[in-house]
């Protein structure tokens, strides 16, 4: 995102504010502190790091949109609730993303999913893709720059994951696991229904 942020940064007119949240291991964070530098990028590229839930829900709040340019994301329960603030979300199109980011809100502009980075046997990304993955992800927040958000549409965002919840992933696995007793209770011939406990005698 960081080398991203040197493209789009040079080729939008307007400050453009973009803050990465979160720690991780020092070695990692003085990594990226140290390409900020490089790419001359000190007061565009904020590492607030680890923020509490409240805050991040307010940064989510008032910012244009949410990139997700994982390697790897096997879910990115992240990305949910960025749409369930009414944010237009980027994220690359691997592992969990392409299965829960709403087709409508791609075809609509509100959401993109971008080609992954390229990576090794061992899944680790290669040095000579940097540079077009970072152009592909940067071009991708241009176009959603240059496309203000209106609040109907921040709306219409967050009534696509309305189903996304904890709740709602709850009652579809129990529906799925009445569906199975009631099959396995048909199988046996006991007449068990998805409430109905099966009875064995001894």
């Amino acid at each position: 995102l960081i080398r991203a942020a040197a493209h789009y940064h040079r080729a939008f007119p307007e400050p453009v504010a973009t803050l990465i949240v979160g720690e991780g291991p020092p070695e990692a964070r003085a990594r990226l502190e140290a390409l900020v530098q490089q790419l001359g990028l000190e007061g565009e590229v904020l590492l607030p790091g680890k923020a509490r839930y409240e805050d991040v829900s307010r940064l989510m709040n008032v910012a244009d949109l949410f990139v997700l340019p994982s390697v790897e994301e096997p879910f990115g329960l992240v990305l949910i609730e960025a749409l369930a603030s009414g944010l237009r979300v980027i994220a690359t199109d691997r592992g969990g993303p392409p299965t829960f980011v709403p087709a409508e809100l791609r075809a609509a502009g509100l959401a993109e999913l971008v080609r992954p980075i390229a990576v090794d046997a061992r899944g680790k990304p290669l040095p000579q893709d940097e540079t077009p993955f970072s152009r592909e992800l940067a071009e991708a927040v241009l176009r959603m720059l240059h496309r203000p958000v209106t609040m109907a549409e921040r709306r219409r965002i967050a009534a696509a994951v309305a189903d996304q919840t904890w709740a709602h992933k709850a009652a579809e696995i129990v529906a799925v696991y009445r569906e199975a007793i009631a099959a396995t209770a048909a199988l046996n011939g006991d007449g068990a229904g998805a409430d109905t406990p099966a009875h064995h005698p001894r």
